[in-house]
């Protein structure tokens, strides 16, 4: 017997499965990204509409979309061993978002650097954003060859309530938007040191 499986179709994918063991099996794995065991962004919208289910249902008061991203990631692929050297610094940040986050908060890579965090919350301030971020990047580095290399995060977040009607992507592209603000504000601060030693 051949099995349809609905969900993975809805992920964009078209399988047929001979068990459903199998047809389970499958699915798991659309869901999990490989290298950082993270969510993927197939699983980002079916997950983000179940979580506004609580949310009209009053489960939950509010939900935090937090969009974060490795700062500088191409030089330090480039300048630093490759795409080995990313994939570690991808499993690192990944370990961070998990020890920063509750167990059942949704942790997503939705891209080559990019992760995003669903996030149930009763109260949520940009402060809590921050402390989140700066526990990320405390201490944050990869060992290349014996030589420890900092790299950081930068970060964006926005809320929604019940009643919010804006799509996945709507909502996703507003916290995008607030990181890369963050991200260049990341970039104005670091001229502004390197120019103070300049002097």
């Amino acid at each position: 017997m051949c099995y349809s499986l609905y969900m993975v179709k809805e992920y964009g994918v078209d399988l047929a499965f001979n068990s459903d063991e199998e047809r389970k099996n499958a699915l798991e794995k659309s869901k999990r990204d490989p290298l950082t065991q993270l969510f993927t962004r197939a699983y980002l919208e079916p997950y983000f509409n179940s979580i506004k289910n609580e949310l009209n249902k009053e489960t939950i008061k509010a939900v935090a979309i937090v969009y974060f991203d490795i700062n500088s990631f191409k030089e330090l692929n480039d300048q630093h061993g490759g795409h080995k050297t990313g994939d570690e610094a991808l499993k690192i940040v990944a370990d961070r978002l998990r020890n920063v986050t509750r167990r059942d908060d949704g942790l997503f890579r939705v891209g080559g650097d990019e992760f995003v965090a669903i996030l149930p919350i009763n109260d949520m301030s940009s402060q809590t954003v921050e402390d989140k971020k700066r526990r990320i990047n405390d201490n944050l580095f990869i060992e290349v060859n014996g030589i420890r290399v900092p790299f950081s995060v930068s970060a964006g977040f926005e809320i929604i309530h019940k009643g919010d009607e804006r799509t996945a992507q709507q909502v996703l592209k507003v916290a995008d938007d607030k990181m890369y603000e963050d991200k260049e504000k990341i970039k104005r601060e670091e001229k502004d040191i390197q120019e103070d030693y300049s002097i």
